[in-house]
């Protein structure tokens, strides 16, 4: 899809080189690269372990090299590879350019769904996350059928943390439990951040920064639009029993998603 060429060797002339054609979806399923069900697999399995060469999100990214991992973060590939560990401390080292994870290309690291949020609601991120007043510009993801959706999907835990970090433009899309920064916080803390992103959730409880908030957001914005089903605020979509202080909104809210009908907040939406 990518090359526009259906071999991988134009001519063999001689050794034994062999190249296999793959399809953008095949480069990123992991199924592919460890010789399982592909249709046309690779005759040497890839190596995906925990000590091994290379790291992927299955369905969502093509092999990152383990070597890229780093808890200084200073481009797009080392944001989503926070996904390799949930639990550490991490820096942005610069201001971030996103605007590959908008997976225009067939090309590209990521699909049409962009950025893969890091902790799900499954497995959470109980790191932290400095920005250090830096930025992540045009972020995208696209996943309207998904819930739990961010940069950071799902924080728990006391030791949690977000912070000084600014989200400029793109967009996130999910559906229930979406925000900017981060779609459910369960304890841990978001404090001297914002998003200007624009933020669509196909369910309830989306927020311009926060989706659902059970801890802490202290001194944070959003100014971006935000438009979803019930609970839907400008900064956080439904505070539940969480703290908000020192925090403003600006952007416009609304309730636009299909068969909902719920309340709708300038800065927490319920």
């Amino acid at each position: 899809d990518s090359t526009g060429r259906a071999n991988g060797v134009g001519s063999n002339i001689a050794g034994t080189f062999n190249g296999t054609s793959f399809t953008s979806a095949n480069a990123r399923s992991l199924a592919c690269h460890t010789g399982g069900a592909c249709g046309t697999g690779p005759a040497v399995n890839w190596d995906f372990s925990a000590t091994g060469a290379w790291f992927m999100i299955d369905g969502q990214t093509r092999p990152f090299l383990r070597a890229e991992y780093s808890t200084t973060i200073t481009n797009a590939h080392q944001l989503q590879l926070m996904a390799m560990d949930l639990g550490a401390s991490y820096t942005l080292g610069r201001n971030i350019d996103a605007a590959e994870t908008s997976g225009a290309t067939a090309a590209g690291m990521w699909t049409t769904s962009g950025f893969s949020p890091v902790g799900t609601l499954a497995t959470a991120f109980t790191g932290t996350l400095a920005g250090l007043g830096r930025t992540v510009s045009d972020l995208t993801i696209n996943r309207p059928g998904t819930n739990t959706v961010g940069l950071i999907g799902r924080m728990n835990g006391a030791s949690a943390l977000v912070t000084d970090i600014g989200l400029v433009g793109g967009s996130v899309t999910g559906g229930s439990d979406t925000g900017a920064l981060v779609g459910s916080n369960s304890g841990g803390t978001v404090q001297q951040s914002y998003a200007t992103s624009q933020v669509t959730g196909g369910g309830g409880r989306v927020g311009g920064l926060v989706g659902i908030n059970s801890g802490t957001v202290i001194r944070s914005y959003a100014t971006g639009a935000v438009l979803g089903g019930g609970g839907v605020g400008g900064l956080v979509g439904f505070n539940n029993a969480g703290t908000v202080q020192q925090s403003y909104a600006t952007g416009s809210v609304g309730i636009g998603a299909a068969g909902f009908d719920g309340s709708a907040g300038g800065l927490v939406g319920l």
